[in-house]
């Protein structure tokens, strides 16, 4: 129309805390969006958000709204969404430690709410990164199939006299789930013939 945009975003709470919610309303996050200075009309036009920081396995109620000069107007009430369960994984493990490769696994406790796409093991030397996780600098990723239930990786190339720590992994729709954190220590020479 003919008024002024000064705002516009998204609205959301968890619906059992507000399943409609309002600027200012009761458990509601706020998401603006407004359009870069020097779009003509100024912030008219689609938009999105990406939201983070959210709850695993818990519905959302949302609105889109803009601010104008006029008023504050919003989209529909009822419009929902639910954040999916990431896998389960325990028990990272250990076995057959030589002087530069070692066999590391875990385990795919729950699949949550939807398949597991990938699981594997993430490593790295503890000097250069203490907690190792998907895409994190120095970290090794080796993937074992999908699924749940037990698996193990061979890992190979590994220093001499260093010491790495590794979890194991799981990815779903919900995301990645790691295992707790386990060490090793490769031995500080090769060993005599």
């Amino acid at each position: 129309g003919s008024v002024t945009i000064t705002d516009r975003g998204f609205v959301y709470a968890q619906t059992s805390v507000n399943p409609n919610p309002q600027l200012s309303g009761p458990g509601v996050t706020k998401v603006a969006n407004l359009t870069p200075v020097g779009v003509t009309p100024a912030n008219v036009g689609p938009y999105e958000s990406t939201l983070t920081g959210l709850t695993q396995g818990t519905q959302y109620s949302y609105k889109a709204y803009v601010v104008t000069s006029a008023g504050t107007l919003y989209t529909a009430a009822g419009v929902t969404f639910t954040t999916p369960i990431a896998p389960v994984v325990v028990s990272p493990s250990l076995a057959q430690l030589a002087q530069s490769s070692a066999v590391l696994g875990g385990w795919v406790f729950d699949s949550g709410d939807s398949t597991v796409t990938e699981r594997g093991v993430v490593y790295a030397p503890v000097g250069l990164n203490p907690d190792p996780m998907l895409g994190g600098t120095d970290v090794v990723k080796v993937a074992a199939g999908s699924g749940t239930g037990v698996f193990s990786v061979n890992v190979s190339g590994l220093a001499l006299g260093t010491t790495y720590n590794f979890k194991a992994y799981a990815l779903n729709k919900g995301g990645a789930s790691y295992s707790s954190v386990r060490s090793f220590s490769t031995p500080a020479t090769l060993a005599s013939v």
